[in-house]
């Protein structure tokens, strides 16, 4: 019988970078027998403690995701004889880690430690079982890199359900949705509204593999790859990028922004005025598996492991 790997997930306690090294946990398991530990880090160096204090099974690999757990990998991998990988852009030199998996809009070059993924990784896996009547549009909302404007966005979402509207429309809000704007998308009859404080975790991941076409605001890039790894088509609402002073700006030079350009020349985003004229292309033929992509890459890199 193939041995386990023995691994511990450090979280920050943060959705999103659950999501990321879970994510990778997950892709691992589809791989390799997996034994996995997650440690709940009280936050920056004190978590490194409680690494410290960690007992057996000894780990092969710690992963973990955010800032705050930077110093327990560290120190646990010293500790534990183990290797670390951390999946971000970390704030400490990439040197002090075994491996750095960073998305490639961040725009640092791959080298012995560092591997480029397109966007973060996630949970979703690539679902053959649609309802081709299903459309669901994701909500972002105002972010530090791009600004809110209510009317435009609303106007996109009227041209999308009119252009179909024997499909059916599903909106859903996130955390920074304006409670105003699905105000303003209460009035339209044919759509169904989803506001995230009445959904589960499993919500969203169940309506990506269920859609037969996702649209998502700009200003959401991971629910933005993450509609791309369920394999369906997916489209982007246009947001204006902010720039510094809060105004918005149509030709933005931040990795925010560079994210976007790479996804529409990589071909995987539906061209919104070609879809509109009913001029569909057999688009997102190859969904993003990056999750599995990165542990098989990991797994060739320390064959130690398997």
């Amino acid at each position: 019988m193939t041995r386990a790997i023995h691994i511990w997930r450090l979280s920050d306690g943060r959705a999103g970078h659950d999501n990321q090294s879970l994510g990778l946990i997950d892709a691992l398991s589809r791989l390799q027998r997996v034994e996995a530990l997650t440690v709940k880090l009280n936050g920056g160096w004190h978590g490194a403690r409680q690494v410290l204090g960690q007992r057996p099974p000894r780990p092969a690999l710690i992963i973990g995701a955010g800032h705050a757990t930077h110093g327990a990998l560290i120190v646990g991998a010293w500790r534990h004889c183990a290797r670390s990988i951390v999946l971000m852009n970390p704030s400490l030199p990439c040197a002090l880690f075994d491996l750095c998996i960073i998305p490639e809009h961040d725009g640092v070059r791959p080298r012995p430690k560092v591997m480029q993924s397109l966007g973060a990784l996630n949970r979703i896996q690539v679902s053959t079982q649609r309802d081709a009547a299903l459309a669901v549009i994701l909500l972002g909302g105002p972010s530090r890199h791009c600004l809110w404007e209510q009317d435009a966005v609303l106007k996109q979402i009227l041209k999308l359900v009119g252009a179909r509207p024997s499909l059916q429309w599903l909106i859903a809000s996130s955390p920074r949705t304006p409670a105003q704007t699905m105000h303003a998308l209460s009035s339209l009859q044919s759509v169904q509204l989803v506001r995230f404080e009445d959904t589960s975790a499993d919500w969203l991941p169940n309506k990506l593999a269920q859609a037969s076409l996702i649209w998502v605001t700009e200003d959401s890039m991971s629910m933005a790859y993450e509609a791309l790894s369920s394999g369906a088509p997916t489209g982007l609402l246009h947001v204006s990028a902010q720039d510094d002073l809060g105004q918005g700006k149509e030709r933005p030079t931040n990795r925010f922004a560079a994210a976007i350009q790479a996804l529409r020349r990589s071909g995987r985003i539906i061209p919104t005025q070609q879809w509109l004229a009913g001029q569909e292309r057999a688009l997102n033929t190859q969904p993003l598996r990056e999750a599995d992509r990165c542990a098989q890459q990991i797994l060739e890199r320390w064959p130690d492991l398997s």
